[in-house]
Protein backbone atom coordinates (compact mmCIF):
# COMPACT_ATOMS: atom_id res chain seq x y z
CA UNK A 1 0.00 0.00 0.00
CA UNK A 2 3.09 2.03 -0.23
CA UNK A 3 4.94 3.86 -2.07
CA UNK A 4 8.58 4.06 -3.27
CA UNK A 5 10.88 6.94 -4.71
CA UNK A 6 13.97 7.22 -6.88
CA UNK A 7 16.75 9.10 -4.67
CA UNK A 8 19.55 9.07 -7.76
CA UNK A 9 18.68 7.63 -11.30
CA UNK A 10 22.61 6.10 -11.94
CA UNK A 11 24.20 7.00 -15.04
CA UNK A 12 24.73 3.51 -16.53
CA UNK A 13 27.79 4.96 -18.77
CA UNK A 14 30.13 5.10 -15.62
CA UNK A 15 32.65 2.18 -16.13
CA UNK A 16 32.81 1.54 -11.96
CA UNK A 17 29.64 1.85 -10.29
CA UNK A 18 31.26 0.20 -6.85
CA UNK A 19 32.21 3.93 -5.57
CA UNK A 20 29.77 6.58 -4.41
CA UNK A 21 27.61 8.51 -6.34
CA UNK A 22 29.66 10.85 -8.53
CA UNK A 23 28.90 14.03 -10.82
CA UNK A 24 27.24 11.97 -13.51
CA UNK A 25 24.22 10.50 -11.36
CA UNK A 26 20.69 12.88 -11.05
CA UNK A 27 19.96 12.73 -7.82
CA UNK A 28 17.22 14.44 -5.37
CA UNK A 29 17.96 14.12 -1.45
CA UNK A 30 14.50 16.38 -0.71
CA UNK A 31 12.06 13.13 -0.09
CA UNK A 32 9.05 15.20 -0.75
CA UNK A 33 10.64 16.00 -4.19
CA UNK A 34 11.64 12.54 -5.39
CA UNK A 35 9.98 11.02 -8.54
CA UNK A 36 7.99 7.39 -7.98
CA UNK A 37 8.67 4.03 -9.03
CA UNK A 38 6.60 2.37 -6.53
CA UNK A 39 2.53 4.26 -5.99
CA UNK A 40 0.02 2.40 -3.64
CA UNK A 41 2.03 -0.74 -3.61
CA UNK A 42 2.55 -1.42 -6.83
CA UNK A 43 5.30 -1.47 -9.37
CA UNK A 44 5.14 2.06 -11.55
CA UNK A 45 4.59 0.56 -15.11
CA UNK A 46 6.22 2.82 -18.04
CA UNK A 47 9.54 3.59 -15.55
CA UNK A 48 9.69 6.89 -13.39
CA UNK A 49 6.46 8.41 -12.30
CA UNK A 50 6.32 12.37 -12.16
CA UNK A 51 3.56 13.88 -10.28
CA UNK A 52 3.77 17.27 -9.68
CA UNK A 53 5.54 20.41 -9.93
CA UNK A 54 8.21 19.85 -7.47
CA UNK A 55 9.22 16.49 -8.25
CA UNK A 56 12.75 16.31 -10.02
CA UNK A 57 16.26 15.11 -10.32
CA UNK A 58 19.35 16.77 -10.78
CA UNK A 59 23.08 16.71 -12.10
CA UNK A 60 25.09 18.85 -10.50
CA UNK A 61 26.67 20.49 -14.00
CA UNK A 62 25.72 19.99 -17.47
CA UNK A 63 29.59 20.19 -18.60
CA UNK A 64 30.07 16.55 -17.29
CA UNK A 65 27.32 15.49 -19.72
CA UNK A 66 29.36 17.72 -22.68
CA UNK A 67 26.55 20.05 -23.04
CA UNK A 68 28.46 23.20 -22.81
CA UNK A 69 28.38 26.59 -25.39
CA UNK A 70 26.63 25.24 -28.58
CA UNK A 71 28.54 21.76 -28.70
CA UNK A 72 26.72 19.43 -30.42
CA UNK A 73 24.35 16.96 -28.62
CA UNK A 74 21.57 14.61 -28.45
CA UNK A 75 18.93 14.02 -25.96
CA UNK A 76 16.68 10.61 -26.45
CA UNK A 77 14.23 9.71 -24.00
CA UNK A 78 11.30 7.59 -23.50
CA UNK A 79 8.03 8.95 -22.10
CA UNK A 80 4.61 9.15 -21.23
CA UNK A 81 2.76 11.86 -20.38
CA UNK A 82 -0.26 12.01 -18.83
CA UNK A 83 -3.16 11.73 -21.32
CA UNK A 84 -5.77 14.09 -21.23
CA UNK A 85 -3.25 17.10 -19.61
CA UNK A 86 -0.62 19.29 -20.55
CA UNK A 87 1.66 17.73 -18.38
CA UNK A 88 5.21 17.30 -19.70
CA UNK A 89 8.89 16.59 -18.32
CA UNK A 90 11.83 18.81 -19.22
CA UNK A 91 15.35 17.67 -19.57
CA UNK A 92 18.03 20.72 -19.32
CA UNK A 93 19.33 23.70 -17.29
CA UNK A 94 17.48 25.52 -14.82
CA UNK A 95 15.89 28.67 -15.67
CA UNK A 96 16.29 32.31 -14.41
CA UNK A 97 13.47 34.55 -14.03
CA UNK A 98 11.06 32.18 -15.89
CA UNK A 99 12.95 31.66 -19.19
CA UNK A 100 15.17 29.30 -19.75
CA UNK A 101 18.98 29.75 -19.63
CA UNK A 102 19.99 27.49 -22.33
CA UNK A 103 18.77 23.60 -23.92
CA UNK A 104 15.27 22.12 -22.82
CA UNK A 105 13.82 18.81 -24.20
CA UNK A 106 10.38 18.80 -23.03
CA UNK A 107 6.48 18.75 -24.23
CA UNK A 108 4.80 22.03 -23.69
CA UNK A 109 3.08 22.53 -20.89
CA UNK A 110 0.38 24.39 -22.86
CA UNK A 111 -0.44 21.91 -25.88
CA UNK A 112 1.04 18.93 -25.16
CA UNK A 113 3.33 19.04 -27.97
CA UNK A 114 6.67 17.82 -28.09
CA UNK A 115 9.20 21.28 -27.33
CA UNK A 116 12.76 22.48 -27.64
CA UNK A 117 13.57 25.59 -25.96
CA UNK A 118 16.85 27.63 -26.20
CA UNK A 119 17.44 31.07 -24.63
CA UNK A 120 13.14 31.63 -24.41
CA UNK A 121 12.81 30.74 -28.22
CA UNK A 122 11.73 27.54 -28.94
CA UNK A 123 10.04 25.40 -31.51
CA UNK A 124 7.51 22.06 -31.70
CA UNK A 125 6.91 18.77 -33.30
CA UNK A 126 4.38 16.26 -32.74
CA UNK A 127 1.90 15.50 -29.95
CA UNK A 128 3.47 13.86 -26.67
CA UNK A 129 0.31 14.29 -24.44
CA UNK A 130 -1.77 11.64 -25.64
CA UNK A 131 -1.07 9.03 -22.71
CA UNK A 132 0.47 6.60 -25.26
CA UNK A 133 4.50 6.15 -25.38
CA UNK A 134 6.95 7.77 -27.56
CA UNK A 135 10.63 8.04 -28.21
CA UNK A 136 11.19 11.52 -28.69
CA UNK A 137 15.05 12.71 -29.19
CA UNK A 138 16.14 16.32 -30.47
CA UNK A 139 19.45 16.76 -31.67
CA UNK A 140 21.82 19.65 -31.91
CA UNK A 141 24.37 19.68 -35.04
CA UNK A 142 25.19 23.57 -35.09
CA UNK A 143 24.89 26.72 -33.14
CA UNK A 144 21.02 28.08 -33.45
CA UNK A 145 17.77 26.73 -33.25
CA UNK A 146 17.32 26.56 -37.20
CA UNK A 147 20.53 23.78 -36.58
CA UNK A 148 17.55 21.62 -33.85
CA UNK A 149 15.46 18.93 -34.94
CA UNK A 150 13.04 17.26 -32.75
CA UNK A 151 12.07 13.12 -33.69
CA UNK A 152 8.69 11.81 -32.48
CA UNK A 153 8.64 7.92 -32.61
CA UNK A 154 11.35 8.45 -35.72
CA UNK A 155 8.89 11.81 -37.54
CA UNK A 156 11.06 14.76 -37.75
CA UNK A 157 10.32 18.18 -37.66
CA UNK A 158 13.31 20.96 -38.57
CA UNK A 159 13.72 23.87 -36.30
CA UNK A 160 13.69 27.30 -37.65
CA UNK A 161 15.14 30.62 -36.04
CA UNK A 162 18.58 32.30 -35.23
CA UNK A 163 18.26 32.16 -31.99
CA UNK A 164 21.72 31.10 -30.75
CA UNK A 165 23.01 28.44 -28.82
CA UNK A 166 24.67 29.10 -25.42
CA UNK A 167 23.92 27.02 -22.97
CA UNK A 168 25.33 27.67 -19.51
CA UNK A 169 27.15 25.77 -17.27
CA UNK A 170 24.34 25.06 -14.92
CA UNK A 171 22.62 21.75 -13.22
CA UNK A 172 21.10 20.03 -15.33
CA UNK A 173 17.22 18.93 -14.33
CA UNK A 174 15.50 16.06 -14.94
CA UNK A 175 11.83 16.88 -14.39
CA UNK A 176 11.33 20.09 -12.00
CA UNK A 177 12.91 22.41 -13.36
CA UNK A 178 14.11 25.39 -11.14
CA UNK A 179 12.15 28.40 -11.23
CA UNK A 180 9.00 26.29 -13.58
CA UNK A 181 5.93 26.07 -11.90
CA UNK A 182 4.40 23.75 -14.55
CA UNK A 183 3.45 20.53 -13.81
CA UNK A 184 5.39 17.14 -14.37
CA UNK A 185 3.11 14.32 -14.94
CA UNK A 186 3.91 11.18 -16.79
CA UNK A 187 6.93 8.42 -16.90
CA UNK A 188 10.30 8.32 -17.84
CA UNK A 189 11.35 4.63 -19.07
CA UNK A 190 15.04 5.55 -20.69
CA UNK A 191 17.31 8.94 -21.05
CA UNK A 192 20.49 9.22 -23.50
CA UNK A 193 22.46 12.46 -23.42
Amino acid sequence: TGSGFVRALYDQSVSNQAGGLNSNHAIQSTAANQPKVVENGSLVSGGVLFTGASEGLQIASASTLGITGSTNRSIISVIKTTSGTDGFIPFGNDSSGGTSTSYRHRSSNTSGLSRVEIQGSGFEGADVSDGNTHLFSSILNGTQLQNVSIFVDGSETAGSGTATINTANNNFFIGSVTGSLSENTGTLAELIV
